[in-house]
């Protein structure tokens, strides 16, 4: 899907109706209000059709240029049910040779990563921001979403948990401190793919599960490794009810 977010060139519209051409000549003179009025007219509250499916990508993509968020959402809304319709080949065909094929779910999920990675490269985008500039479109498109911007914070859950148990199995004397220091480490993971993917998530679970597990087996061998010269039941102990928490 061409677009730009900042700027605007006639190679990022397609020009196939009487309402794209008159759209862009009032774009071209600098009258972006009534260029999204017209195209406005045959998008608001319709169905794409083979009529008016460039219209969706050309507000789409007018929207997307702008600097704000419910522009942007409506971007994004425009450019996901165009791609998501059974008009979305017309779209190919319009820019490509009509032989050309493209798969619709890997176009999408390949449109959402490049989006996210330029609000991203601006830098003024949180990412529960972004996320909520998502808000209005599908579940399956929230789901992309989330997952998202839950990978890294898997992957940290991941190293943390495989670096305490090495240093565990290395020093277990000092297997309380490295409980403490996961702890402290994975609960702020934790807790963004509660936000993101909520707690019932099998992925949530499984990741819970696995930082439960490294925790009480932090208490367990530090409790075995110093039984014999000093108490360590307390200590233990707070690691085992973390876990459990």
């Amino acid at each position: 899907m061409r677009w730009a977010r900042s700027g605007w060139s006639s190679a990022y519209f397609l020009k196939t109706s009487p309402f794209d051409e008159t759209a862009l000549n009032y774009l071209a003179s600098g009258d972006v209000e009534k260029a999204k009025e017209i195209w406005g007219k045959v998008t608001n509250g319709r169905e794409i059709s083979s009529k008016n499916f460039s219209s969706f990508n050309n507000i789409g993509t007018l929207n997307l240029m702008s600097s704000s968020t419910t522009d942007i959402q409506q971007g994004i809304e425009s450019k996901l049910k165009l791609i998501q319709s059974s008009h979305f080949n017309d779209y190919i065909h319009s820019v490509a040779d009509v032989t050309f094929t493209i798969d619709r779910k890997k176009q999408e999920a390949f449109f959402i990563d490049q989006l996210i990675q330029q609000l991203e490269n601006e830098s003024k985008y949180s990412p529960d921001e972004i996320v909520s500039l998502f808000v209005n479109c599908g579940q399956e498109t929230q789901k992309h979403i989330n997952l998202k911007f839950t990978e890294d914070h898997m992957h940290a859950i991941e190293k943390n948990i495989a670096t305490t148990k090495k240093k565990r199995k290395e020093h277990p004397r000092e297997a309380y401190e490295y409980g403490r220091l996961l702890i402290n480490q994975a609960q702020a993971h934790l807790d963004k793919l509660i936000y993101f993917l909520g707690s019932n998530n099998m992925q949530v679970k499984m990741h819970s599960d696995n930082l439960a597990k490294e925790i009480m087996q932090c208490g367990i061998d530090y409790f075995k490794e110093m039984k014999d010269s000093e108490d360590p039941s307390k200590k233990g102990l707070q690691l085992l009810k973390h876990a459990k928490k």
